[in-house]
């Protein structure tokens, strides 16, 4: 990933397939343009969002818990949808099966090679349903869960303004992005962008550190790197019976025209 400037003035990322990545390449990243270009300024615009929204916004529980709701909702259809497949893959077995004693027990005069044949194939069929047998069960024992889905850990992230997100200086906004582990994926095929992030007891200390940081902006701001972060003011907070994770992620469409 590079910058590059387009339009006269307008700052792009631009992500490209170069003869040094190696032949293979389209292989390791199938559907990657072979030269893409983001607007800096619209896909920052986007992460801010993100950031005073989902992470430390007034609402960010309420909008977390729709999510989860909605991310369970498919994870219960799509394991029902797994279910239906296998039990109609036994009944196509059963039927092949029944197909094949039908001939053993109907057949008087049967080559020896191809009852041995039929014998074998209805073994296999057998065990084909085993298999299934076992994986249906398996469904039914194991609905699906959520990973990363401590809410509790809202409470000790803080809060922090769109418009204080808006005046970060560039040095302290690339720490608070480190520090919560941000990493964004865009599919060029429907042009959105995926913002996700996460919160556990080893990054939770040095979050408390940027935040804190930034609610004090001006004062110490323009001293604060990477290092300063880390030794900000100590804040003290309720510890949770760890360990605890949160996974927050959301969705936007990008503009691409970066005017």
């Amino acid at each position: 990933m590079e910058t590059t400037t387009r339009k006269k003035d307008i700052v792009y990322l631009r992500c490209r397939i170069r003869a040094s990545d190696g032949h293979d390449a389209g292989q390791r990243w199938p559907g990657h343009p072979t030269d893409l270009y983001l607007p800096q300024r619209v896909l920052l615009e986007g992460i801010l969002d993100f950031f005073a929204d989902r992470v430390y916004g007034q609402d960010r529980r309420h909008l977390f818990d729709r999510e989860i709701a909605e991310a369970d909702k498919d994870a219960r259809l799509q394991r029902q949808e797994k279910i239906i497949a296998i039990e109609r893959s036994l009944d196509d077995l059963n039927q092949r099966r029944r197909r094949l004693l039908t001939i053993l027990e109907t057949t008087d005069d049967l080559d020896e090679a191809l009852r041995q044949d039929i014998n074998r194939r209805s073994a296999e069929i057998t065990d084909e349903q085993e298999t299934k047998r076992r994986d249906v069960a398996d469904l039914r024992a194991h609905p699906p869960t959520q990973t990363g889905s401590d809410t509790e850990l809202f409470d000790l992230l803080g809060t922090i303004s769109r418009a204080e997100l808006d005046h970060i200086p560039e040095e302290l906004l690339r720490d608070l992005f480190d520090a919560y582990g941000l990493e964004i994926t865009y599919d060029a095929r429907v042009n959105l962008v995926t913002c996700t992030v996460r919160v556990d007891e080893n990054s939770l200390p040095i979050i408390a550190g940027v935040t804190g940081a930034v609610q004090h902006i001006p004062s110490r701001a323009t001293e604060l790197g990477m290092v300063g972060v880390r030794s900000a003011r100590h804040v003290e907070h309720p510890q949770p019976p760890w360990p605890l994770s949160l996974r927050i992620a959301s969705t936007f469409a990008l503009d691409v025209s970066g005017g």
